[in-house]
């Protein structure tokens, strides 16, 4: 049961259920894609990416979701082990609901709980399991109460967006007649807004480079974790979003010239794209 202070200031258990799994969403969002564990996800307006070690977390305020990666682990064992890690860390945790969802076209089991996280506030988790061949991940999603019903519209466009990708991309093979191939072009870089936390320049801008695909255009064109993209063909990058959407507009075979900020230092960087693995 949820602390009473707060009891007075919810809905019934059922109804919280059913806006847990009911309510739609429709909210803007721009694409965060990790190339070296191979998923895409939409980060909602206004959220923030934050890299946690392996991990990767979309926040803002006191909700969140984490995107972790189990491997020789079941779908349902990978949630009840996060449930019960959780659990141990929270008071009065509960279990609201088990079932599963379609994630990425394919099903998804999840867990619904309830409880007070370490901060005292009442809050509800929700884990979803989604397989990625012989990888797992996890969808671990957390809500205050009060930002129930304004939150969860974004949360669920969170885990409706999450698609798994095919590993770090094979090298490129040339269409007909020598042309590029057509279709999607594929950097091969993770990329976040910079944060007032990063060691940065004054007035600095641009794309926090986050992670870099093993034997992708990025890593051979010299880019590193750590880089701050800061122009893309001379013109200005003032978010992360900016750069996967000049690479949207090109195709495989294209070259793109980068201004690359590392440790102060700005430098020109050209990335040969190939098509999206």
């Amino acid at each position: 049961m949820l602390n009473p202070t707060v009891r007075q200031t919810i809905v019934p258990v059922p109804a919280i259920i059913l806006l847990l799994l009911v309510i739609p969403w429709a909210v803007s969002a721009d694409p965060y894609e990790d190339p070296r564990r191979g998923y895409r996800v939409e980060v909602p307006a206004g959220w923030k990416v934050r890299q946690l070690g392996e991990d990767v977390r979309l926040e803002r305020g006191g909700a969140g979701v984490l995107i972790s990666m189990s491997e020789g682990e079941a779908p349902g064992d990978l949630v009840s082990r996060v449930a019960e890690q959780v659990g141990s860390q929270w008071s009065k945790f509960q279990e609201l609901k088990r079932g599963s969802v379609t994630v990425g076209g394919q099903p998804a089991p999840f867990g619904l709980y309830s409880g007070v996280n370490p901060k005292g506030v009442a809050s509800f988790l929700k884990v979803t399991a989604v397989p990625g061949g012989r990888q797992v991940f996890a969808l671990i999603a957390t809500i205050p109460e009060p930002d129930l019903a304004a939150l969860k519209p974004v949360l669920d466009r969170i885990e409706q967006s999450f698609v798994v990708r095919a590993a770090p991309p094979a090298p490129r093979d040339s269409g007909p007649r020598g042309e590029p191939p057509a279709g999607p072009a594929f950097l091969g870089a993770g990329l976040r807004d910079l944060e007032p936390d990063d060691e940065l320049p004054p007035n600095a801008a641009g794309a926090f480079v986050g992670v870099v695909a093993p034997g992708g255009p990025a890593e051979r064109a010299g880019i590193e974790p750590g880089d701050i993209v800061t122009h893309v063909d001379g013109r200005p990058v003032a978010r992360a979003a900016d750069l996967p959407r000049a690479v949207a507009a090109r195709r495989p075979g294209d070259v793109l010239e980068l201004t690359v900020l590392r440790e102060g230092r700005a430098t020109r960087v050209r990335v040969t794209l190939e098509p999206r693995p």
